[in-house]
């Protein structure tokens, strides 16, 4: 049986390649309906797409994939292949359709871009630390005190109060990085606690972030495969176990 992780899904995405193949499928209807029917549609379902094929080059602009097309490889695979028949003046305006299509398809990844910003910042902590119904502290290092539980409702009401600070990594890690244990065991972890169990927002399609809590529970370290975000509170989210 298949499953799908619906939290993961990226929505502003979705939405705007959803809109990009309305506008892709209004068009090839305007286009079809001006050859009055004298084309069969299957064939020109399958020439726009055959067109759809290009070559590109691979972009990365605010770390999102993008792939631009320069050379229409479809059309002059259809042009060679339809010359022959006599057919490649019925079909060429679906052969072209069907290239700048792709034209469609990278300008609504760009519009995609400010829009996931804007409703999921990824430099603000309430992304990241949107679901806290299952969050669970676990102790990663000996020189955490024992008997330390999250306070939940302390951090769920302190996203606006979060400010960020400066990373100093080398001064800060020492186990969660490769040393030996005696070393570990030895030296004061500046981030002796992990909180596992979290969730970003639904619809943002960000990873579950690393998160390790300071060890006197006023400092947040997010951990993502692009990025460290720091924050700093006024007051501290953990407690004892009463």
């Amino acid at each position: 049986m298949v499953t799908i992780d619906y939290s993961s899904i990226a929505i502003i995405p979705v939405i705007t390649l959803l809109l990009a193949w309305c506008i892709c499928g209004y068009l090839f209807y305007r286009n079809y309906k001006k050859h009055g029917g004298g084309i069969k549609i299957w064939k020109a379902v399958l020439v726009l797409f055959v067109g759809l094929f290009s070559f590109s080059i691979n972009l990365n602009i605010w770390s999102t994939a993008l792939k631009l097309s320069i050379l229409p490889l479809g059309v002059w695979i259809l042009y060679f292949i339809l010359k022959g028949r006599n057919r490649w003046k019925s079909y060429r305006s679906f052969a072209w359709l069907g290239f700048s299509f792709n034209f469609i398809f990278i300008v609504a990844s760009l519009v995609a871009i400010p829009f996931q910003q804007w409703i999921f910042p990824d430099k603000k902590p309430a992304t990241y630390l949107a679901n806290l119904e299952n969050a669970k502290l676990i102790t990663i290092h000996p020189s955490a005190k024992k008997k330390i539980v999250l306070d939940r409702k302390k951090l769920a009401g302190k996203f606006t109060h979060m400010k960020q600070r400066e990373i100093y990594s080398d001064k800060w890690f020492s186990s969660l990085y490769e040393i030996s244990a005696s070393e570990a065991n030895k030296k004061e972890e500046h981030f002796p606690y992990q909180l596992v169990g979290v969730k970003p927002k639904w619809g943002s399609g960000l990873p579950s972030p690393t998160l390790y809590i300071e060890k006197d529970g006023k400092g947040i370290l997010i951990t993502t495969p692009q990025q460290q975000l720091y924050y700093r509170l006024n007051d501290p989210v953990l407690k004892e176990e009463q």
